[in-house]
């Protein structure tokens, strides 16, 4: 992936730029009328959405600058989190406000009489689980964004939010590989970049939920990245003049894909706890399925599969769309994929049994892997409790998986 490495060389020493896609320089909001500034509340209906579920028992990570425990619409909802910055001092309030925005828009309860003030989330009842990349000054790295998703699967997270944008790197790719084994559900934006035809990075790895934006009206946002070239848009959520929270108590209005991010990982958060047995690909499927068709029939490379629909994907059963079995991979073609011609010749094939040894082989041999793997990710872990200077700080390196997973592979397939 030549263009993807020049990419990374580029973005390599300004991955904030990415953590920082919706933040906007207009006015805070007025605090009194915050709740009826929320037009995407109505748009995703989520008062009929609550009746169903409101992310009980469900913990969202999410990997970006921290979150502002103390905001009157995310006291009690913010569990103790993780710092995965390359400069770790053990704190993970927000030193920006773009965690507690995203927080926010997926767990906030609201405040004062009735909790009618202030930002509503689509799952208010979640957990919030902060994990903090990037350094308080100067530039992040995209390795960073690795140790956070690293450090949110080993947590115990099943829902990870990663309203950011970097550069591919190996390592990078590597956490998203171990996220998806342990059964994460990963979402990630697809960037602010409608002038370039590829999406950005962790969203472009396969896999991974990519979230492109949407305006009031439902087509695509003016700032929305496209997915013509390299990774591929899944679903689109609204992302423009999106009402969040900020740094104390504050508010503000903001266009960006972090917000349809952090919507989406709402709605994760909502089908998990209204189904807790449903696996990360079963709830990919009901978002895809469920997705409102827009732009060209079928899949469409800026909305991807379409626009959420909450309600319809916490139903009982979702007919499944066809044609959606699987999200596009980069570089495959849209045609379907030709039968094999039944009159092939048997004595190219192995022998039926040794085909059957060597597929129980390589499933028996998947557990021992991930425990080494585990083990070794869990005495990493340990030896970083230690804050280390700067100029020492060594991204994660997860050693070799067997054979690491296909790049142009989509693990929900």
């Amino acid at each position: 992936m030549t263009n993807g490495r020049q990419r990374s060389s580029r973005a390599l020493s300004a991955v904030l730029c990415g953590l920082a896609l919706a933040i906007s320089t207009a006015d805070p909001a007025a605090a009194d009328s915050i709740r009826n500034q929320q037009w995407s509340l109505e748009y995703l209906k989520a008062a009929e959405l609550a009746t169903v579920s409101q992310g009980e028992g469900v913990t969202v990570a999410v990997v970006d600058t921290g979150v502002d425990a103390n905001h009157p619409d995310l006291t009690g909802s913010v569990l103790k989190g993780l710092d995965a910055s390359r400069e770790p001092d053990g704190r993970t309030d927000d030193f920006t406000g773009h965690g507690t925005a995203m927080a926010s828009l997926i767990a906030g309860h609201g405040h004062g009489r009735g909790n009618a003030d202030g930002v509503l989330g689509i799952a208010p009842k979640a957990k919030i689980l902060p994990v903090r990349v990037g350094p308080r000054t100067g530039n992040g790295h995209p390795d960073e964004l690795a140790n956070g998703i690293l450090a949110a699967v080993e947590a115990g997270a099943k829902v990870i939010c990663v309203a950011a944008a970097g550069g591919a790197t190996d390592n990078l790719q590597a956490a998203m590989a171990y996220g998806l084994y342990k059964g994460a559900i990963i979402i990630a934006g697809v960037g602010n970049t409608s002038d370039v035809p590829e999406i950005a990075w962790p969203a472009a790895y396969p896999g991974v939920v990519a979230v492109a934006g949407v305006q009031r009206d439902g087509t695509i946002s003016t700032i929305s990245a496209k997915g013509n070239y390299g990774g591929k848009i899944t679903l689109a959520a609204p992302s423009d003049d999106i009402v969040s929270a900020r740094l104390k108590g504050g508010y503000d209005t903001s266009t960006g894909t972090s917000n349809a991010t952090a919507l989406v990982a709402g709605v994760a958060a909502v089908i998990k706890a209204k189904y807790p047995q449903e696996t990360p690909a079963g709830i990919l499927q009901r978002l895809r399925d469920s997705a409102v068709d827009r732009g060209d029939p079928g899949y469409d490379e800026r909305y991807g599969y379409g626009v959420i629909d909450p309600l319809a994907a916490t139903a009982a059963t979702v007919p499944k769309r066809a044609g959606a079995s699987a999200s596009p991979s980069p570089g495959s073609s849209r045609s379907p994929r030709v039968a094999a011609s039944p009159r092939a010749e048997p004595s190219a094939e192995a022998p039926k049994a040794v085909q059957i040894a060597a597929l129980m082989l390589a499933f028996l041999a998947i557990p021992v892997v991930l425990g080494l793997l585990t083990m070794w990710f869990r005495r990493r872990m340990r030896r970083r409790s230690q804050p280390a200077a700067a100029d020492q700080w060594q991204p994660t390196r997860l050693p070799a998986i067997g054979e690491r997973p296909d790049p142009n592979h989509d693990p929900y397939a």
